[in-house]
């Protein structure tokens, strides 16, 4: 997705590379093995149309990837939105995946996520899938009508709003009990929470006032239980009200799980590095971030100074 970076080191189609992993999982591509270069090799050239819906793709001043305007009226979007709708930090639909989202957008059944609690309207016509029966249509119909009551984070994180994630979400709902509250927030009463700035503001104002989330909103309101996040107790430790960074991989436990400890103890998660970072925690693998922070001069814990600190 990083056309400047395919430009930058001439990336050309049919060419061979010397790929490194960085980090967790990403792989970063070092450099084109210039030798193995077929002669007729062809440059990329960026597509200035989503090959889907035909809308213009566009690239923000502030970012990287380059993005398809056609939003609510893309279908590869729509698809990718209900995906993540379902997926685990958001609604968590056992037995709902991308294999069922296809067949059902196929049927016609599935346009927006609140089509998705009146999927048993199709009982009859489910139980005749193939793959499907009785029990399996049982299943399915079951695990959704038990996710009709979410918190308030998972249900803003569910939205898909972009560049907010799971740790923005609880942010948010933290702040706002009901997604009214947010939506009367200025944008520049926003960029006053930890975490959000200018173009982040300016995404959640935007996406909470189109036309076409308002309609979809409206109607999971009807449909759902939307209810506030519970205030966790806090307890005092040398991360309360430090913002931290977690990269790498953890030996003793998960990153999400390191995240929820650390919040138990009253710390600001981010995903990204700045001058305002109190720590970067290191585990294995730990990527560009490590050279960052030791640019930026943040303070840097492995995993045994991090387990040292927090009992």
């Amino acid at each position: 997705h990083n056309a400047d970076e395919i430009a930058r080191k001439d990336i050309r189609i049919g060419d061979t590379l010397l790929v490194e992993r960085s980090g967790d999982v990403i792989p970063k591509v070092l450099k084109v093995i210039l030798e193995k270069r077929l002669k007729n090799s062809i440059p990329f050239i960026y597509p200035t149309t989503c090959p889907v819906c035909g809308a213009p793709v566009v690239k923000q001043d502030d970012q990287v990837a380059r993005v398809c305007t056609g939003g609510f009226f893309c279908p590869a979007q729509i698809r990718e939105h209900l995906k993540h709708f379902v997926s685990r930090k958001a609604f968590n639909i056992e037995g709902f995946g991308e294999k069922q989202i296809e067949l059902f957008i196929e049927k016609g059944w599935l346009n927006d996520p609140a089509d998705i609690f009146l999927l048993k309207e199709h009982k009859d016509a489910l139980e005749n899938l193939d793959g499907f029966g009785e029990k399996s249509t049982e299943n399915l119909l079951s695990a959704i009508e038990s996710h009709k009551t979410i918190s308030f984070d998972r249900f803003l994180y569910s939205l898909g709003i972009p560049q907010v994630g799971i740790v923005l979400s609880e942010t948010l709902a933290q702040k706002y009990s009901t997604l009214s509250d947010l939506e009367n927030e200025s944008e520049n009463d926003l960029t006053q929470i930890d975490g959000v700035g200018e173009n982040i503001a300016h995404e959640i104002k935007t996406y909470l006032t189109h036309p076409k989330t308002r309609s979809l909103i409206q109607k999971l309101n009807e449909i759902l239980k939307i209810t506030p996040l519970a205030q966790k107790e806090i307890t005092q430790s040398t991360f309360t009200n430090k913002r931290i960074v977690l990269t790498g991989t953890l030996e003793k436990m998960s990153r999400e799980e390191a995240r929820e400890l650390l919040q138990k103890h009253g710390a600001k998660i981010s995903s990204s590095l700045s001058k305002n970072t109190d720590f970067l925690i290191v585990g294995e693998n730990p990527g560009s971030k490590l050279r960052t922070a030791t640019d930026l001069k943040v303070q840097i814990l492995d995993e045994k100074n991090f387990f040292d600190l927090i009992s």
